[in-house]
């Protein structure tokens, strides 16, 4: 949560700095980042022996790369970097629900609002945001990668918190029909063709 909350201040530092700045602040935010990040990704696969994240932080690398490597405009810079800070936020808030979940202390409701607020920036904002302002392939390719993993996230987050809603039922569920019942109507419908 540490790490989330640097980001946020970094990217927030690099937006407000005056435009004369901001090359080097960026500069030392993307080392920070794939320095961070590859870090992460060892930690999750050796320690924590997970997965899942590891392509994400693949993807933040390779756009912390292409940046220190060809940075655009100092403009295109600070949109970068506000896009960069709400990332970051949403991950605070994911790092929140965990911690939360972890101590028993995670309502559904808090759960719902945390769910809302993530994604209201990782499936509308950061999409939007990414359409109009990023530019070239590594970081566009990027970008929809992440999209991509966020949805995988925020389905996934949709599910538990129907789940725990109590109105989840075989018979009722938006996420998950029923195998059985499917597999009767094929069946059904087999032998009435013949």
């Amino acid at each position: 949560m540490i790490a989330n909350t640097v980001f946020v201040a970094g990217g927030l530092v690099i937006r407000s700095a005056k435009l004369s700045r901001v090359l080097a602040y960026s500069r030392l935010g993307c080392v920070y980042g794939m320095t961070w990040y590859t870090y992460d990704s060892l930690r999750e696969v050796i320690v924590e022996r997970r997965w899942l994240y590891v392509p994400h932080h693949i993807c933040s690398v390779a756009m912390f790369y292409k940046l220190f490597m060809d940075p655009p405009c100092a403009k295109t810079l600070t949109r970068y970097a506000a896009l960069m800070a709400l990332m970051e936020f949403s991950s605070v808030v994911v790092n929140a629900r965990a911690l939360l979940k972890e101590r028993r202390a995670l309502s559904w409701s808090t759960d719902a609002c945390l769910f809302g607020g993530y994604t209201a920036v990782r499936m509308l904002v950061f999409p939007w945001c990414a359409h109009k302002y990023v530019k070239g392939r590594t970081l566009r390719g990027s970008s929809l990668a992440i999209f991509g993993m966020s949805a995988l996230w925020t389905g996934k987050w949709a599910r538990s918190l129907y789940r725990r809603s109590g109105k989840a039922s075989p018979g009722n569920s938006p996420f998950v029909y029923p195998t059985s019942a499917l597999w009767a109507r094929l069946k059904a419908g087999r032998r009435s063709s013949s």
